[in-house]
């Protein structure tokens, strides 16, 4: 008889304990109190991800990745680029053109091999490839630079990291509606020796994370890559911490610096959220509008350092039966009006062109039943299918002839 009132003490312990853990997994996810982390699929042998020490880049494609199903196929090269063979070395006479993206320019290569779908395999039918061919000379080369979920702050950090080594003459950056938002923060890679419950714990539980990453015996911490300015415990779990120490950032800004022609950019935007309440959404909007303008601003700077011409696209969103140009608001913009990306690169006097229109034209000309969304991508409004790759390198190509005509003269005038 003794011991059936141990036993419900037992489970009225065990029963507190669990309803305490939830209520602390509430709080930690309601407030988040945890970070937010992205993982690396590298222990998929279909992966082609490895991880990158540079916490603005967070993870790169893996060197001479061959399909695992396929091992004769190859599909990224020896530098770890979604491209053909090169060389380091420029050739005398050549002309390099570098294509900064996302996977709209890298094919959107992990879905296509993770999930078999919603993906380019065929490294020649993407939109760089479709590019060199069309140019039909061995003097053009035409470098694949993307990676799949880098924004535009990444890209910039993959051209300082490794695509200045090649000497572009131009460099395209394939601007996308989500490129406003900053993409690099806690990317974390599996270890392969940890229990597979206690990764599940870490990837779904914000207490469990929390805890984990202050605990030594657990290991968690050292596959994580964070920015190194995160320095004391607190700010480690803030997204970008060494921008919310700024006081300019952690209070709304004085309405003398936001008409001050140094946050002129930065007021554009501001001045369309409500500064009384500073929000959290509002918040995050203003520091990734940060990362982002800071961005371009060091484009504008590495393209007058290294002495290469700098063009914008900007990739439209197709939809079942338009095609349109989304804002960082979500407002659909129409070609008279302009896009943020549109405004802040003029600033920097970097030039950019919509693909928008060529889109409309050859939808138009092809007179089909089926929506853009079908026509020109792979079903998701976003990703072009071999189609949409085609028609983009085509109109790419109209707009950077110009541009690798001056560069020639200004090289033969030399």
């Amino acid at each position: 008889m003794k011991f059936r009132p141990f036993f419900f003490k037992l489970v009225s312990v065990f029963f507190s304990i669990i309803i305490t853990i939830i209520i602390l997994e509430f709080i930690f996810v309601y407030f988040k109190l945890s970070p937010q982390v992205f993982k690396i699929p590298i222990d998929q042998i279909n992966a082609p991800f490895t991880q990158s020490s540079n916490p603005r880049l967070g993870y790169l494609y893996k060197k001479k990745f061959f399909d695992p199903k396929n091992p004769k196929i190859q599909l990224t090269n020896n530098f770890g680029m979604r491209d053909k063979e090169r060389n380091l070395k420029k050739e005398m006479g050549q002309n390099r053109i570098l294509i900064l993206g996302d996977s709209v320019i890298d094919g959107n290569l992990s879905e296509a091999l993770i999930s078999g779908n919603e993906g380019i395999y065929d490294l020649n039918k993407t939109i760089p490839y479709y590019l060199e061919t069309l140019f039909s000379t061995p003097n053009i080369e035409v470098l694949n630079f993307g990676i799949n979920g880098y924004c535009t702050t990444s890209e910039v950090e993959l051209l300082k990291e490794k695509g200045l080594s090649f000497s572009p003459d131009i460099v395209v950056m394939n601007f996308v509606e989500n490129d406003y938002l900053n993409c690099f923060g806690m990317m974390y890679q599996a270890e392969k020796s940890r229990s597979i419950f206690l990764e599940y714990l870490f990837m779904h539980s914000a207490l469990f994370r929390y805890v984990s990453l202050r605990l030594p015996e657990l290991s968690f911490r050292k596959n994580i890559i964070f920015d190194p300015h995160k320095i004391d415990d607190f700010c480690f779990f803030k997204e970008i911490c060494s921008f919310l120490k700024s006081e300019k950032i952690q209070k709304a800004p004085s309405e003398e610096y936001l008409n001050s022609d140094h946050f002129k950019l930065k007021s554009y935007f501001l001045m369309n959220i409500d500064m009384v309440k500073q929000t959290e959404e509002a918040q995050k909007k203003y520091n990734n509008l940060i990362f982002f303008n800071n961005a371009i601003e060091e484009l504008s700077k590495l393209s007058e350092q290294y002495k290469f011409k700098v063009l914008i696209t900007i990739w439209p969103s197709f939809k079942e039966t338009s095609i349109v140009d989304v804002d960082y608001d979500n407002k659909v913009k129409k070609i008279s009006e302009q896009l943020l990306i549109e405004k802040i690169a003029k600033h920097y006097r970097l030039p950019t062109i919509r693909l928008s229109p060529q889109f409309i034209e050859a939808y138009k000309s092809a007179k089909e039943d089926i929506g853009p969304n079908l026509y020109f991508t792979v079903g998701d409004e976003m990703h072009p299918n071999s189609r949409g790759s085609f028609i983009a390198a085509k109109a790419i190509k109209s707009i950077i002839d110009p541009l690798l005509h001056q560069k020639i003269i200004n090289k033969s005038s030399k």
